[in-house]
């Protein structure tokens, strides 16, 4: 009967693809579980039992400048998940970072530059106020 030789190498390339790390410093070959990262956990609930979610920041010398409606800027803030952006990275493609890829929480126009319209120039959450 022949005995199957494992190498030190083939162990460690079969561990590390399975995501295992190994006790190389005690010269043993045990594969042992790698640490598990820690997700985080909600925070509590709010009334509605929905999740609480981040204040919300308004831009307010460009609301107030445009002449948005209270009542488009109170539905956006009492309901900010329903408003295109909210809480979402600058940058998608890239990790979350408070200052070079922060997340979207101020409620701003889609284009500054021109007036208030429900349907061409509505509410938006951006990462900064332009």
């Amino acid at each position: 009967m022949t005995k199957h030789v494992r190498s030190p190498h083939v162990v460690a390339v079969v561990a590390a693809l399975c995501g295992l790390w190994l006790a190389t410093d005690l010269g043993s070959t045990t594969a042992h579980a790698a640490p598990v990262a820690q997700t985080p956990v909600q925070p509590p609930a709010s009334k509605g039992g929905g999740p609480v979610l981040p204040p919300v920041t308004q831009c307010t010398r460009i609301l107030t400048r445009k002449s948005v409606p209270e009542v488009a800027i109170n539905r956006a803030v009492e309901d900010p998940t329903r408003v295109y952006g909210w809480d979402q990275p600058l940058n998608p493609n890239r990790a979350e970072h408070p200052l070079h890829n922060p997340r979207k929480r101020n409620l701003t126009l889609l284009d500054a530059g021109k007036p208030y319209s429900e349907l061409g120039n509505p509410l938006v959450f951006k990462a900064g106020c332009s």
